[in-house]
């Protein structure tokens, strides 16, 4: 009876652990995913400014905190998202089209300045959406852009990652270099290309 009785919980601990390891699976975006939500909201967005940010109280999302990162977004100008690695990046500017930053100095015209790197983590969510849209639970960040729209970063568990960095941090670099050594790579390809490998195979 001890015997079956054990077996029977064994039974069950694997289970559980299979269940978990399943929702972690499919809720962990994947690189095609997070290059599907980069573009969605690179083509929402490009162009558009930054008038207000707002950030939850809880700690765990910011690598940077949220009194600097809103400094550092309201007035920018979004001169484009992509995916770098994992990581969705948000290259912010002084200037957008000639249009200027509302406050501080801009530098050279349409060149970024900033870059707003999001980490969703296991269940983290990038929305664009209008600011009378129901507001989901667990939000930690709000950005209201001039064109009315949000963008809002959502994320039950909390293991995703906010952070701002400027490019005057690290003067000694070139723009895309200078805050994604520690991103991880963007995909194998870059990797064959870095090593001299030809895109296609010859015939």
């Amino acid at each position: 009876m001890d015997y079956f009785l054990s077996i029977v919980k064994r039974r069950k601990i694997e289970l559980r652990g299979r269940s978990l390891a399943g929702s972690y699976n499919e809720a962990m975006p994947e690189l095609p995913e997070v290059e599907t939500i980069a573009r969605g909201v690179d083509a929402r967005v490009r162009g558009d400014q930054i008038v207000e940010a707002w950030f939850s109280g809880f700690k765990q999302p910011f690598k940077t905190s949220p009194k600097v990162q809103a400094r550092g977004l309201e007035g920018s100008w979004i001169l484009g998202v992509r995916r770098v690695g994992k990581h969705i990046v948000c290259a912010l500017g002084s200037t957008y089209g000639g249009s200027k930053r509302n406050h501080g100095s801009g530098g050279a015209e349409d060149e970024p300045d900033r870059e707003w790197i999001v980490h969703l983590g296991m269940t983290g969510r990038l929305l664009v959406t209008t600011p009378d849209a129901k507001l989901a639970a667990h939000t930690h960040a709000r950005l209201r852009l001039k064109s009315g729209r949000e963008i809002r970063f959502v994320d039950p568990r909390r293991f995703g990652r906010l952070e701002l960095r400027e490019y005057a941090a690290v003067p000694v670099l070139k723009p895309q270099a200078r805050s994604h050594s520690r991103l991880g790579p963007r995909s194998l390809r870059s990797c064959f290309a870095a090593a001299g490998w030809p895109s296609r195979p010859h015939c």
